[in-house]
């Protein structure tokens, strides 16, 4: 399961873009909701968030600075902006926060199918990544003439799924 966090101050948008992810794809599972980049920053927190959709303009605290701390403390969270405002300022903002794409409301089943499949390559690939990370890491930590643990084990099975 990839859990996804969406940060949009309007829900009925919420609601629409969380029924349209988890309809379009079943992989996807909108686990948090958040009304402003403060509350998403909490929630993020908290953990266990994969992907984060957030808008641009948002109370308490916008999408752009919402993206900026995501990028420095969570660089494994896939991003996703969606915004109603299709300016340079915005896209090139969210390129440098390396959002994986720039959405515009209303959003479309078939872009958001399209992206939900690019999000699923990119959080496969980035997973098997870290699983490869923490192996090595593993097997660095072993004493010398001793063989990698369980978790050594365990790791190279999630590796070779």
């Amino acid at each position: 399961m990839i859990r996804v966090l969406i940060a949009e101050d309007e829900p009925p948008i919420q609601r629409s873009i969380k029924a349209m992810i988890e309809r379009l794809d079943d992989t996807f599972k909108v686990t948090g909701l958040a009304g402003d980049g403060e509350q998403a920053m909490r929630l993020l927190e908290e953990g266990g968030y994969d992907v984060v959709f957030t808008d641009i303009r948002m109370p308490v605290m916008s999408g752009l600075q919402l993206m900026e701390v995501i990028q420095a403390r969570y660089p494994d969270v896939l991003l996703v902006v969606i915004s109603g405002y299709g300016t340079f300022e915005y896209t090139s903002h969210a390129l440098r926060a390396h959002a994986l794409d720039y959405l515009l409301k209303p959003l479309g089943e078939d872009e958001l199918k399209e992206l939900l499949i690019r999000l699923k390559q990119q959080y496969l690939t980035r997973r098997r990544q870290r699983l490869q990370r923490e192996l090595s890491a593993g097997i660095n930590r072993a004493p010398e003439g001793d063989a990698p643990g369980d978790d050594g084990q365990r790791l190279l099975v999630a590796l070779m799924q």
